[in-house]
């Protein structure tokens, strides 16, 4: 059984109390300032669940083990139940998270609202990131009628539904409901970090969809510090990948993968959260590592036939369309399609909530390969998945190539959508508008001019050169003719005074036009 550290043991003596304390500290991840001998297994596992979180899994086991043999009460069978529950949310097995949630909440029957609440919350995310909306919604009714009988259980049902409105594609919705969450926890439980943590690195990912890249960087440090701070690897990760994929917005590459590794090593422990910041390390080595990330998306690309349920749908449609991000960067088309495949799949069956993000990247590789009508289609499709919590990132980061499908968009909106539909249009072009400030020059009156006299189109073909593209090969891409672009890369070569293109391209990367090699 663990010690009780000196001076910090608090006497509980009657049974309810030492039972509402653990409650406590399981629901609001309370730092651990007494364990004695009356708390019992319940104790041992919730500190088991703590030692997981900080990367130790090897001494959680072992606490559990302990806890299931000293177990003597309906409660602390329940409590270690829910533990493991957790456990298997965490690691990626979600029906047997959901499935041992239940086991806890079949032994504890009536009474001790708040604990029946948990249980509740942690199998409806297991349910909704499963793919099992209907049950996970029931299931969440029912958590958030016990939370209003004992509030202590408010935040974890509050962020649990949050998660399943972001796996629902609902954005605004679960936007919403985190910042219901970040604001119970400030007010009410200012010490349950744990919480904290994977709140502030849930609206740091909807931050940075939203182009709020300063309100993204401010809760992604957040998630960070408050992850090291409470030993949770899950928050910490996460604040690490969007600190990743930000640096990567500003073409800080080598610091984005510096970060995404770090993030890979934070999540080793965590088989759920590993595929994800793999997936950041893939899409960055692009630039740096050629050869290898090529490697990566190529095996990624091999997934799409395997029913791998280690991975939540989210994490599965990320890691295909950065697979299919690095082998289109390559000119690998076919290739970077079939990547998609199965993402296009639950698409369409109504599935994922990374319509918008799985949609641009096919637009985007429908284009390359010629396709202009059927570009054009998904991309309006894309667009209108995107309107609910106005995402715009996953347009930016498809690339520049597809501009011009998205100013498309605008001539076909139809009435009854036209306002909600044309604005988040022009919010999306207004994004892709501000990317030449992210990259890194100095600045001078030089570069100001010569953004100022590059048209947008030419601006457009200006980057398509830097990436090494033929005439020939941009026409394809733009759906425009050949003759339309030779007009517009001459003119990119005599407003920067350039006699060629590799000249055109080094005088713009001087002048902050395009990004570096």
């Amino acid at each position: 059984m663990l010690q009780t550290t000196a001076g910090l043991a608090v006497h509980l003596s009657a049974h309810e109390s030492i039972e509402s304390a653990l409650v406590d500290q399981l629901l609001f991840e309370l730092p651990q300032t007494w364990v004695g001998a009356d708390a019992g297994a319940a104790a041992l596992a919730i500190e088991g669940w703590r030692r997981f979180q900080a990367g130790l899994p090897e001494d959680c086991y072992t606490m559990l083990l302990q806890a299931e043999l000293a177990a003597s009460t309906v409660f602390e069978r329940a409590v270690i139940s829910g533990v493991r529950a957790q456990l298997a949310l965490y690691q990626g097995e979600f029906e047997n998270a959901s499935t041992t949630a239940q086991h806890a909440l079949d032994q504890i029957g009536v009474g001790h609202d708040a604990l029946r609440a948990w249980l509740m919350a942690v199998q409806a995310l297991a349910c909704g990131i499963d793919g099992n909306l209907a049950s996970a919604r029931r299931v969440t009714a029912r958590a958030l009628a016990l939370a209003t009988m004992d509030g202590r259980a408010l935040l974890p049902v509050l962020v649990s539904d949050a998660w399943q409105q972001l796996s629902l594609g609902h954005f605004a919705l679960a936007q919403q409901k985190l910042r219901n969450a970040l604001s119970v926890a400030q007010r009410l439980h200012p010490s349950c970090k744990v919480q904290l943590s994977l709140i502030h690195a849930s609206l740091a990912g909807l931050a940075y969809d939203q182009d709020e890249l300063h309100t993204a960087r401010h809760h992604a440090e957040h998630a960070v510090d408050l992850g090291i701070s409470a030993g949770s690897r899950q928050g910490q990760m996460g604040g690490l990948a969007i600190l990743s994929r930000l640096e990567f917005a500003f073409k800080q590459t080598e610091r984005a993968v510096t970060l995404a590794r770090e993030a890979l090593s934070v999540a080793d422990s965590l088989d759920s959260c590993k595929p994800f910041a793999d997936a950041l390390c893939g899409l960055h080595l692009c630039a740096l590592v050629p050869a290898e990330s090529v490697r990566w998306a190529m095996a990624v690309a091999s997934e799409q036939t395997i029913d791998n349920s280690l991975f939540s749908p989210a994490i599965r449609d990320w890691r295909s369309v950065c697979a299919s991000r690095v082998l289109f960067a390559h000119g690998n088309m076919e290739d970077a399609r079939h990547a998609l495949s199965s993402a296009i799949v639950r698409v369409e069956r109504g599935e994922s909530g990374s319509a918008a993000l799985v949609l641009s990247q096919l637009a985007a590789v429908q284009l390359a390969l010629g396709n202009v009508t059927d570009a054009k289609i998904t991309m309006r499709t894309a667009v209108r998945h995107s309107v609910d919590g106005a995402l715009v990132r996953p347009f930016v980061d498809a690339g520049i190539e597809i501009y011009p499908l998205v100013t498309e968009c605008l001539k076909h909106a139809t009435t009854a959508e036209h306002a909600s539909f044309a604005d988040q249009v022009h919010r999306i072009l207004a994004a892709f508008d501000r990317v030449p400030r992210w990259t890194q020059a100095p600045p001078g009156e030089s570069r100001a001019g010569l953004r100022q006299s590059l048209t947008q189109r030419e601006q457009l073909v200006l980057q398509l050169i830097a990436a090494g593209l033929s005439n020939s090969a941009i026409a394809m891409r733009l759906g425009t003719a050949m003759g339309t672009v030779k007009k517009q890369a001459s003119a990119c070569l005599r407003k920067l005074g350039a006699s060629n293109r590799t000249e055109a391209v080094a005088n713009a990367r001087r002048a902050g036009l395009v990004a570096g090699p």
